[in-house]
């Protein structure tokens, strides 16, 4: 989230709490704390506080996390991106290429046998 965000979020608390004031102290507290969170989540928790309850929330009551990545999607795709990249350039090498060649001997025949 970013700052303007975070400020976005404390004027629409100061603006449903009447005993909410905002200082100086109260948005560097908050824009430490939001700014790794997800500002639309966020908002949306506020807005069920609002609706809800009487009192202004605290950071805890209307936190919502950043939704983490998943590592193995991000690696399947640079794999397939390099992939792309190795077939458009012409680089495209297959487990045979990978081989010794005294393997490579031995299992020729039976790789011709399947083409």
């Amino acid at each position: 989230m970013t700052e303007e965000q975070s400020l976005e979020i404390l004027e629409h608390i100061a603006a449903a709490y009447d005993h909410f004031k905002l200082s100086e102290k109260r948005v560097n507290v908050w824009s430490e704390q939001l700014k790794n969170m997800d500002f639309k989540g966020v908002l949306h928790n506020l807005n069920k506080h609002i609706g809800t309850k009487k009192f202004p929330p605290t950071i805890a009551d209307i936190a919502a996390k950043l939704p983490e990545k998943n590592m193995f999607l991000e690696e399947q795709k640079n794999w397939r991106q390099e992939v792309q990249h190795a077939k458009a350039s012409g680089n495209q090498k297959t487990f045979m290429d990978y081989l010794s060649p005294d393997i490579k001997a031995k299992y020729q025949p039976l790789i011709q046998e399947e083409k």
